[in-house]
């Protein structure tokens, strides 16, 4: 896996390369993660405690949506890896006032 441009949220991969995403650093989050592959839930919700890890078959999306659990203080940092090697994307957040939920997208391009 390469990050494009040091873009944590735009990377290239090898076809079938084996992503993992993993919530690496969490305050005031609720409990789960929303995930959806090229709008559609994949695979839906889990628990921030529990990586989720999926084969890239084609250049797409990878949606992730965190909710907070108050209206400030909460904070994130979210890792992707590949299993071939390559760049580590790491990708943090801070909650602005009052923001209930941060959705934030991966691009993936196979090459």
């Amino acid at each position: 896996m390469k990050m494009n441009n040091n873009d944590p949220l735009d990377l290239t991969v090898e076809q079938d390369e084996v992503l993992t995403v993993l919530i690496v650093r969490s305050t005031g989050l609720v409990d789960l993660v929303n995930y959806s592959l090229n709008g559609t839930s994949f695979p839906g919700t889990k628990p921030k405690s529990e990586p989720l890890a999926f084969p890239v078959h084609r250049t797409g999306n990878l949606g992730v949506t965190l909710h907070y659990a108050d209206d400030l203080g909460g904070s994130f940092s979210i890792q992707v890896t590949g299993d071939r090697g390559g760049d580590v994307s790491v990708f943090s957040d801070t909650q602005a006032p009052q923001e209930a939920f941060r959705s934030f997208g991966y691009m993936l391009t196979v090459k």
